[in-house]
């Protein structure tokens, strides 16, 4: 697990990202390291965020404040029988369905669960930090 103060630069990606997605095609690899890349600028952002780990849940890149009762988990990951990725949040939140509300037809989704981002092309830079920041202080809405 790597923990990742707010104050400094995104750390090196660990080893233990790099060998979750060594099998995957070269733009789905790079995009989730893009959308780790902006992960990591929005916590530099938002002081309240504070302290990030960063981790593997069920074998997905994944990013959590370490303080209790912040926020909650981000994954970026590659979506099931696809090349794009996503950003998934806990399908009990009402994470998703906030961002589609807000962004319609920006994006494709993954049920209640994901907001998901084309392999290639562009992102939705904007919305997708706030949903990154939403997330990341859930539980301090």
């Amino acid at each position: 697990m790597t923990t990742q103060d707010r104050n400094t630069p995104a750390p090196a990606v660990p080893a233990l990202v790099e060998a979750a997605l060594a099998d995957y095609p070269d733009a789905t690899r790079d995009r989730v390291l893009q959308l780790r890349e902006v992960l990591w600028e929005v916590v530099a952002a938002e002081p309240a965020i504070g302290v990030v780990e960063e981790s593997l849940k069920w074998g997905q890149p994944s990013y959590r404040p370490a303080t209790a009762g912040t926020g909650t988990t981000v994954r970026i990951d590659r979506v099931s029988g696809s090349d794009d990725v996503a950003v998934f949040t806990p399908c009990s939140t009402s994470l998703v369905a906030e961002f589609r509300e807000a962004h319609g037809s920006i994006a494709t989704y993954d049920g209640k669960r994901g907001v998901i981002v084309p392999a290639e092309g562009e992102i939705p830079l904007p919305a997708l930090r706030d949903h990154m920041r939403e997330a990341l202080l859930y539980f301090q809405r």
